[in-house]
């Protein structure tokens, strides 16, 4: 903070400390290390984004959260690994760095246990995996003192987490560059629309909801401008504070029916959550205000209990139609008297959906 960081990537690991009990899973609530919790919620509060490595303990199945501390924190972003050896073929293809040579490693997997602020536990709640990024590289060095060339593979998402992390910082340099100024939680949200939905878990894209192995998917970096993104399009974000039984409304550009060239949009949000043994709940809701016959209908959703939230439409879904993204509480959705600030941002474009 005192050097005027805007991201900061994080690959390393910490123990997890009491209350959390040893040779138990390590994805729980409580998992804190020296108070490096409140550490990191300072960060951001103060402008600095973290970008976590998920972890290499491979990936232990189904309803088994092992990602490691401080990439449990919803403060950054927590960056999963995606195979990209021995072939190095099609990054938009690569899956979830799993399945090649597992006696190695492979990326850790998300599923965050919570409890709610009234008592109930949710199971799996928090994907904790936000993007997905090459975890595995090729590399030449010389080997003295024998003085020949060595060809190797490195692994792990400690090398997926810093190329999350520059392109972070890139996107933060052109938002500035345009007169756009961004604290370390828009630029997270923003970030939650780079990934391409890729979903381990479903074996294709995820068009909402975050993936507790590849998060919003592998990342595809865009940024404002129309020499990034086909017209026509557009890009922005709110930030605001809701209530118990409130609701937020926000057009997708204009009140106007969308144009039939638009082939994609985005949504994504999330919102400042530091206590996950007595979380809240926010929902994100797409509805289309003109369809015919009048009045309004739903078009998507994502009522999960995770503090991150996205929806993707494709073309036939956007064409000719009068969109809005609603965020919603509803009674009792946060103890009485306090509020929460969410982050909430899209972009829509008109060129090939492959690619973003």
């Amino acid at each position: 903070m005192a050097r005027g960081v805007d991201v900061l990537n994080i690959s390393n690991k910490v123990g997890c400390q009491p209350p959390h009990v040893v040779g138990e899973e390590p994805c729980w609530a409580d998992c804190d290390c020296a108070g490096l919790n409140a550490d990191l919620e300072s960060a951001a509060d103060n402008g600095v984004l973290p970008v976590f490595a998920l972890g290499n303990d491979r990936d232990p199945g189904v309803g088994t959260c092992n990602a490691d501390l401080p990439a449990l924190r919803r403060s950054g972003l927590s960056v999963g690994g995606i195979d990209s050896e021995p072939y190095w073929t099609n990054y938009d293809t690569s899956p979830t760095w799993a399945t090649e040579f597992p006696e190695y490693g492979s990326t850790s997997r998300g599923g965050m246990t919570i409890r709610l602020w009234d008592g109930r536990v949710v199971q799996d709640a928090f994907a904790i995996t936000d993007l997905a990024a090459p975890a595995e590289f090729s590399y030449w060095y010389m080997n003295p003192p024998y003085g020949y060339d060595t060809a190797g593979v490195h692994s792990g998402t400690s090398f997926a987490a810093p190329a999350v992390a520059g392109a972070a910082g890139m996107l933060r340099e052109h938002f500035s560059s345009i007169g756009w100024t961004t604290d370390a939680r828009v630029l997270l949200v923003n970030m939650l629309l780079m990934g391409d939905s890729y979903s381990y878990d479903f074996g294709g894209d995820r068009r909402y909801g975050m993936d507790p192995r590849s998060g919003a998917g592998r990342t595809h970096m865009h940024y404002p401008s129309s020499g990034n993104l086909t017209g026509p399009w557009g890009w922005g974000w709110h930030v605001f504070d809701i209530t118990n039984s409130d609701v937020r409304e926000f057009t997708v550009w204009d009140p106007l029916a969308e144009s039939p060239l638009v082939r994609q949009w985005k949504v994504a949000m999330t919102w400042d959550e530091s206590d996950y043994a007595a979380a809240t709940d926010i929902v994100l809701e797409v509805w289309n205000k003109c369809p015919p016959g009048g009045g309004e209908a739903l078009v998507s959703l994502d009522y999960s209990w995770d503090i991150r939230k996205r929806v993707e439409l494709t073309q036939s879904e956007i064409s000719n139609r009068c969109l809005v993204y609603r965020v919603r509480t509803f009674d009792n959705s946060m103890p009485p008297g306090q509020f929460r600030r969410v982050y909430v941002a899209d972009y829509f474009h008109s060129g090939n959906p492959a690619d973003h």
